[in-house]
This record gives C-alpha cells, structure tokens and sequence, in this order.
C-alpha cells in the first residue's frame, strides 16, 4: 500500500528493520500510537452547508488477528516503546477495575489500553469488580465528558476522554471470547481488525537505535505537542461518503448481522484514519490558530479508502464466523484441516490437530461422510493387528 511520505511510511520501515512481522501488523500499530500522541486534536468534518460541521474525537479500538508466531507482540512493543520514550503518561495499568480505569482517565484523560492478549479485555468483562466495563468503554466512544460519583456523594470526572485500545489475539480465541451479542451491543464494531500472517522468515530480531530515536522524537516534538483541528473539507469527506454509500450501504441486505453492524462504523472510523494519514506527513505542529490546522487532502482519503477495503475483508471473515453454532466452527474447521491434508487424515490425528475430544469428531466425521464431503476409506495397520483406522479425505 502506498503511503504518503511520513510517519506511518517511516515506521513500516522501521519495523521491518526489526521483526519478520506481517506489514499489516505495522501499519495498525502505527495508526495506533500515533493516534494516542495527536489524542489532543479533533477531526472537523465539512459539510456543503458552510454553517454545518461534525467534530470527531481522535481515538482507536483495534485488534492485530494472527496465528501465535505472527510477531504480533513484537509489532506492538516497538510502537508502545517509541510512546514510552516521549516520557507522556499515556497507559492504563493492564488489570483493574472499572472505577480505577475511570480514577486514572481523570488525570490522564488520552490513555491506551494496550493488551498484548486481548483475551484479558474480554475474560475481564466477566469479573464481578469488572461488571459495567463495556458499557463503560462505549460512554467514553464519543470523547464527551465521562463522570463517576464516589462513594463520599464526589464527582470524578474525565474531561474529553480519549480511549485507545491496542491488542492482539488469534482468530480461534477471538472467536471463543465472544458472542454475537458482542457485535449487536456496538462494542466488536467499534474495533478495526487487522488479519496477517508473515510471508517471511527471520533468524532473529532486532533494534534499530537511530530508527527510534527520530521516530519518538517525532511523536514528542510534533504530534504531542499539536491540539489544533486537522480539517477534512467536503469534496474530500465526499469520497468516503460515496464508498460507503455503494460498498456497503447499497449491500446491506448482502451482508449478515454482525457484519454489517461492524461495518456500520467504517465511515466514521474511516475520518479519523485520514486525520492521521494526514498528520503521519506533517511536520509542523498543529495549533487552534486557524493559519496552523491541518487539511485532509484528496490522497489522504484514497490511501485511507484502501486502508478500509484491506479491514473490511477480515471484518467480513471473523464476524460471518461469529455468526455461527459451535457445531457449524467444528464442521468447518474439520474441512479446512483435511484441505491441507490432502492424503487423508483417521480420527485420533484430527482429534489432536483440533484439540477435540475422540467423540465429538468421530460424530462430525460421520455426519460430512453421510452428505458426501468426506470419503471414508480403511487405512494400514501399522502392528499387523487390529481392526485400521478409517482414513477421512476431502472429496473432490
């Protein structure tokens, strides 16, 4: 993907320089930090009306989606370090209660929830000191003041919240951790989900000081220090209305539920994707005098037009997923497994392969033999004694 000359760009590389990780790894990631260090500014969105405008906080929920061994963590860790080294204050601790999140909100009110197993966020939801805890990410959505009343009969308020989300987790976990419900509440939709796998293979990591150095000095002295409104006029806006409008609101009986709930939030998410675009090649620091704010241009929007297609695939898989039984994950799983086991593959093997109990694939095996997708055949005997184990291949 073709990124202007910047930031982004220059973390990529940087990246790159370090780890075997997938591209698209780097790119969430960078998007992801450097949403933190511009969280003071605000998107204005320009209508055709000159009086007429829609201001948008600068935050992000995203979630990397990877097999283990995808470097999803190392990806993660490079781009929180270069936040850490910008001495700001910016990260919630990674286990608490709702009322300590908000207490630390109210003094650090651009914060990031950085979870290298996003499975913790969800197992946390589930904890009775944790109760309320999506409900209470939702409120902080739309960047309006957040209070919280104490126990004394005080207020406790966070002004202009700012709360970013950066984790990773494998698809099959994702999948386990939550439900449907999920996507229907607007929590899942919220996120941007970005799916990889590496392509290449390196025999070590490493650390690139010189790469880091600019690259934090650039948060530090640039984008920390901008407060100003990063402005998108309405022939630009109108890019990313149109794409929305024919790739997903024209389909939206196409799509299912929890799909188009997701993808309900592209348009929105996509504003604040061009802000950043547009900020990672900006070198100047952006201020509320008007001569100093930041305009969208017409490249920022395609290259953030791009950005949503690559999103939307993965949105587009994990939620049809979702939309599953258990039974149908299973069946499928067995297909997809016995795809790149062209050779056939006798219950006990599939079994350990997919961490599924002996019964509970003998049954799905019998039931995708019956209707034809798998062939049964009998397979060797290694000893010379007993009945062999059936051999179950795709039919093709």
């Amino acid at each position: 993907m073709d990124l202007p000359i910047g930031f982004l760009r220059d973390f990529i590389d940087y990246v790159e320089l370090c780890t075997d990780a997938p591209r698209v790894f780097a790119l969430g990631t960078g998007l992801g930090i450097l949403a933190v260090a511009c969280g003071r500014c605000n998107v204005v969105v320009k209508s055709s009306d000159p009086n007429l405008e829609s201001i948008l906080p600068i935050r992000l929920w995203q979630a990397l989606l990877g097999k283990s061994g995808q470097r999803k963590s190392k990806v993660m860790d490079l781009g929180v370090g270069l936040l850490q080294r910008t001495n700001h204050s910016f990260l919630l601790p990674d286990d608490g209660s709702v009322e300590a999140w908000h207490d630390e909100m109210v003094e650090q009110p651009i914060s990031l929830m950085y979870q290298e197993e996003l499975s913790g966020l969800f197992d946390a939801q589930q904890r009775s000191y944790s109760l309320g805890l999506q409900s209470w990410m939702l409120k902080l959505w739309s960047g309006t003041d957040k209070d919280r009343k104490t126990k004394g009969g005080g207020v406790k308020s966070i002004i202009k919240p700012r709360l970013n989300i950066l984790g990773a987790i494998p698809p099959d976990i994702f999948l386990k951790k939550t439900k449907s419900a999920d996507w229907r509440s607007g929590f899942l939709p919220r996120f941007l989900y970005w799916g990889g796998a590496r392509e290449e293979w390196s025999d070590n990591c490493y650390s690139a000081p010189k790469q880091e150095l600019f690259l934090s000095e650039q948060l530090k002295h640039v984008h920390f220090n901008s407060d100003g409104d990063i402005v998108i006029p309405n022939m630009v806006s109108g890019i990313l209305s149109e794409w929305f409008y024919e790739t997903i609101e024209l389909k939206s009986e196409m799509y299912l539920e929890d799909t188009y709930a997701g993808l309900l939030r592209f348009q929105e998410i996509g504003y604040v994707i061009a802000a950043l675009i547009a900020m990672s090649r900006s070198m100047m620091i952006v201020s509320k005098t008007a001569s100093k704010r930041l305009v969208v241009l017409e490249g920022d929007m395609l290259t953030t037009i791009k950005i949503l297609n690559l999103c939307k695939k993965t949105i587009e898989s994990i939620s049809s997923r979702a939309n599953k039984d258990a039974i149908s994950v299973v069946e499928e799983s067995i297909v997809d497994l016995l795809t790149k086991n062209l050779t056939g593959l006798n219950t006990t093997e599939i079994a350990d392969k997919l961490c599924i109990s002996y019964k509970e694939v003998g049954t799905h095996l019998k039931f995708l033999a019956s209707i034809g997708v798998l062939t049964v055949a009998p397979g060797r005997s290694v000893s010379g004694k007993g009945r062999p184990p059936n051999i179950y291949k795709i039919n093709v």
